[in-house]
This record gives C-alpha cells, sequence and structure tokens, in this order.
C-alpha cells in the first residue's frame, strides 16, 4: 500500500450489522501513482470528502524501491498538488469579488475519471438500449396514467421517453433518432393500425406536450436518483442525502422584440428553469419551468433529515416554513432585507457558512441547459419547455448512471470483523 493512502489512525469504518462488523474497500484497477491523475492518492486533501468509501487501499502498478523513493513521490505530489492550488488562487484574485470561490482548494476524484473512460461514448442506438429498460422497469412499477378519451395509442408511450431521453443525450433532433431506429429494425407499434415502425416526427411532438407523460416522466426521474443513484453512493460511503435547488436560463431560437433604451430590438427568446440535483450522486433530481423563487414542490420530493442548499433568492418564508414542517436543513442564504415569521428566524439561526460552501457543487447542474452544451430549441411554448427541461435532466441522470454502476465495479467490499 502506498504511503499515506490510508490513515490508520484515523480510520473509518462503516457499520453494517453490529459495531463490530464493517467492510473495507479495494480499488481493483492498478494505479500508476506517478501519474498526475493519481497524485491525489498520495496527497489525500485534494480528494473529494463523498463519492468515495471512507476507507480503501488502492494497488500500484508498481511500488517504489525503497523508503527513499516513496518519500520523494509523496514530496513530488505535495509541491504539485500546493502549485496547482497557488495557481489557481492567483487567478481568482483577477475575478471580480462576487465571481470568486468560496475555497481555494480544488479537489477531484480520479476514480470518477477511470470511471468515465470505460464507459466512453455512447451512439443512439447504445443510448436506446440502455435507456428503454430502465423506462420499462419503472413503468412496471408505477404505469403511466391512461386517457379515458380518444382512440387508443397506435406506439409504445414509454418508448417515446426513451427518445425524448436519447434525444437529448445524443444531441440529435426527432428526424435523425427515428432513421436510425428504423435503420435498427426497431418496432415500437402496439396496434396493427400503426403504418410504421416508429412513431412519425409528428406524433413525437404530440406526445412531447402531453401532460401525462410529463407527470411520469417527474416520476421517473426521482426514481432514478432514490432507487439507482442513491443506493451505490451510500454503499461508496455517503451519509446523508444533499441537494442544491437553483436556476438558469434556457434561450431558443424564437425572437421576440425588446426595448433596450429608446429602440426597439430583437432578442433571443428565453425561459427559466428551476432544478433540483443531488450533489452526492450528481444526478438531477427535479426540474421545471418557472420564474417563481418558491421551490416547495421540491422540497417535497426530499426525505427527512436531508440538506437543501439555495441562493438568497430561495430565502423565501414559503419556503423557510415547508423545510421546517419537512424537517430538512435548510441551508439557504439569508437576505437582510427580508423579514419575517419564526420560521425565517430559524433557518437564519441555523444558517451554516462553512456547510454552505457546498452550494458550488450544486451548479454544475445548469450547465446542460447552456448554449455550449445542446442545440438551441425550436419548440415554442411552456409545456413543450417543461418537457425538454425534463428531457435534459432525465438525460444527464441516465448517463450519471451509467458512470455510477461502472463506478461501484471498480470497488470492492471486504467484510470485516473488529477485534472485541
Amino acid at each position: 500500500m502506498p504511503p499515506s493512502t490510508l490513515n490508520m489512525d484515523s480510520r473509518r469504518i462503516e457499520n453494517l450489522n453490529d459495531d463490530n462488523t464493517g467492510r473495507i474497500f479495494f480499488y481493483l484497477k492498478p494505479v500508476d501513482l506517478w501519474a498526475k491523475r493519481y497524485r491525489r492518492f498520495l496527497f489525500p486533501d485534494a480528494l473529494p470528502n463523498s463519492m468515495l468509501p471512507r476507507e480503501f487501499f488502492i494497488i500500484p502498478r508498481w511500488f517504489p524501491r525503497d523508503v527513499e523513493e516513496a518519500v520523494e513521490l509523496c514530496v513530488d505530489a505535495t509541491v504539485s498538488i500546493l502549485a496547482e492550488w497557488e495557481k489557481k488562487r492567483e487567478k481568482d484574485r483577477l475575478k471580480p469579488e462576487k465571481k470568486r470561490p468560496w475555497s481555494n482548494k480544488y479537489t477531484r476524484d480520479p476514480t470518477n475519471d477511470d470511471a468515465r473512460e470505460k464507459v466512453g461514448e455512447m451512439g443512439v442506438m447504445e443510448a436506446f438500449r440502455f435507456v428503454k429498460p430502465l423506462v420499462e422497469k419503472y413503468a412496471s412499477i408505477e404505469p403511466m396514467e391512461t386517457s379515458k378519451f380518444g382512440p387508443s395509442p397506435y406506439y409504445d408511450q414509454y418508448s417515446a421517453v426513451a427518445i425524448f431521453i436519447v434525444k437529448e443525450m445524443a444531441h440529435k433532433g426527432f428526424k435523425y433518432i427515428r432513421e436510425r431506429l428504423m435503420e435498427n429494425n426497431v418496432d415500437l407499434r402496439i396496434s396493427d393500425k400503426a403504418k410504421n415502425l416508429v412513431p412519425s416526427v409528428t406524433r413525437l411532438k404530440e406526445l412531447y406536450r402531453n401532460k401525462r407523460v410529463r407527470k411520469w416522466m417527474r416520476g421517473f426521474l426521482r426514481w432514478l436518483n432514490s432507487s439507482l443513484g442513491a443506493p451505490i453512493v451510500k454503499y461508496l460511503g455517503a451519509e446523508e442525502e444533499e441537494c442544491v435547488v437553483d436556476g438558469t436560463k434556457v434561450t431558443t431560437r424564437y425572437l421576440d422584440v425588446a426595448v433596450i433604451g429608446l429602440k426597439k430590438t430583437l432578442k433571443r427568446q428565453t425561459f427559466t428553469v428551476k432544478f433540483l440535483v443531488d450533489i452526492n450522486t450528481n444526478m438531477p433530481v427535479g426540474a421545471t419551468v418557472s420564474e417563481s423563487h418558491q421551490v416547495t414542490d421540491f422540497i417535497d420530493e426530499l426525505p427527512e433529515n436531508s440538506t437543501l442548499y439555495g441562493d438568497s433568492e430561495f430565502f423565501t418564508e414559503k419556503n423557510c416554513e415547508k423545510a421546517l414542517a419537512r424537517g430538512i436543513d435548510f441551508q439557504v442564504k439569508p437576505r437582510k432585507s427580508v423579514n419575517g415569521g419564526p420560521a425565517i428566524k430559524e433557518v437564519k439561526s441555523k444558517f451554516d457558512p462553512k456547510k454552505y460552501r457546498r452550494r458550488k457543487n450544486g451548479e454544475r447542474g445548469a450547465k446542460p441547459y447552456s448554449n455550449d452544451s445542446r442545440l438551441k430549441t425550436r419548440f415554442k411554448g411552456r409545456e413543450a419547455w417543461e418537457t425538454l427541461a425534463l428531457s435534459i435532466a432525465l438525460a444527464e441522470a441516465c448517463k450519471r448512471l451509467r458512470v455510477l454502476k461502472t463506478k461501484k465495479k471498480l470497488f470492492k467490499a471486504v467484510v470485516i470483523r473488529r477485534k472485541s
């Protein structure tokens, strides 16, 4: 075992059935400690506090020849990481105060990078084959509501949801995905009246605005995190559920007339997406289109004793009351201008600035909605925007779940029993 990989004096063993039983993990991939990525194993402060087992051994690809070489390796890793932090600190000093990070430490999980490399990129058909079984599994648990009016559907609506997700995973349009599915003879028909193997683009766009489909997709998103993602991170040592609520603007292809100064001009149409992301699994939990600062619907989705981080815009009396009633630690930055009842005062008193730094980990949840990560949407209207926000969140959740499953396979748990 390389130096500094495991601190035996501060060993923390996860309890299983009793106080004398625990687990210890082995990282199965041989590690080159001379490589830049893995030097963080020699300097534990550069490793994140979550998403890694509490205690684990790594297997070096080769061992140092003697103590002097081991010490030299540790010193080299420490110096390079501290130099990296100092360089980052100098760059941050040039930024405006509001854009500076709250912490100068830069942590990164090398095992996450290994899992991503092993997973690789997915094509349209590979993504569809990965997503469809997940959709079918949740459909067996929670079927979609059926309409009391109109004819029976010609195509499987669950497969249509899978197409919505694959569309955002592949960053392609309905036409392209439909062509790939038909080339591979994928049959989504459930009625003899259906003419084609795959629904037409027009039919897919109709389902895209379907209220029942959106309601089912919200439940599917929550289930992916709570039933599939959360058990993996708990297996790897996460202790509590921590979520971040935030918002971001999404740009469309349509133009609106805007008055700037005394002149009329054309401006890209935008809408605001509020999202909820679990910062332990890095999976979205909820997404909706809203300009409101009230996020009580998101708070209702969180389990008791979890932690919710939010910006000062969410410091409202309704949010505070709902969080306290649900037994949730609501870490939201207080605003001096907000005066309210006992709920506001209690949330203010429980605010922990040091703990609040964890909110920064949730800002990555806005990246999938940025113009750099996707094409500008051609859909118009709130109904289509809602489905778009959910489809992007589901696409990110599925991609992250694939990485988590791969990461779990990289660790081998061994049950140990401590001496009484």
